[in-house]
């Protein structure tokens, strides 16, 4: 009997060869049909295999890990100060428009785009009452239209957005106050 070691698709695997002498044909026997199952048994469990045993795969024989480096700690290093960021300033109300009304707080409720897409409709106009949950606005997004609702109730105060207009997620559409 001799013994290899052949790797397949990087599994090795430990296989034992027998020698046989010119002509002798091997004295291995050779697999036997399964009895048939008798139809009052559930399942089948053969007392012994009825093919021959395949080898294991041998065990790869792995190299001890290098120690593993440490790492010192860096010393703190001061904060980088980031740029200031430009402030947006609201524009001027037209001359004529009615000065922007908001709650009882003074709060405007803005309503912003959830979704990026293209205002087909836009339903309310400045100075129109609102209620809750009315379609204030229809945006096609991923081939369907969504109607974009009213979280409050209140008065338009500013329509930010015009029909046909390319919107991305988060863009302010309407204000109500």
């Amino acid at each position: 009997m001799k013994k290899y070691i052949i790797t397949v698709n990087g599994t090795p695997y430990e296989v034992q060869v027998e020698e046989i002498a010119d002509g002798a044909a091997a004295q291995h026997p050779f697999p036997q049909p399964a009895p048939p199952i008798s139809e009052s048994a559930q399942t089948y469990m053969p007392a012994q295999p009825a093919y021959p045993q395949f080898a294991q795969p041998a065990q790869p024989a792995y190299a001890p890990l290098p120690a593993q480096p440490t790492v010192a700690a860096l010393p703190a290093q001061p904060a980088r100060p980031q740029p200031a960021q430009p402030v947006r300033q609201p524009a001027p109300a037209p001359q004529g428009a009615p000065a922007p009304v908001g709650d009882a707080s003074g709060n405007l409720t803005q309503i912003t785009s959830p979704m990026p897409g293209t205002i087909l409709k836009i339903n309310v106009a400045a100075g129109d009452a609102v209620k809750r949950n009315q379609p204030v606005i229809a945006l096609e997004a991923m081939k369907m239209e969504n109607d974009i609702t009213s979280p409050v109730d209140g008065t338009v105060v500013a329509v930010h957005v015009s029909k046909n207009a390319a919107v991305n997620t988060g863009d302010l559409l309407i204000s109500i106050g």
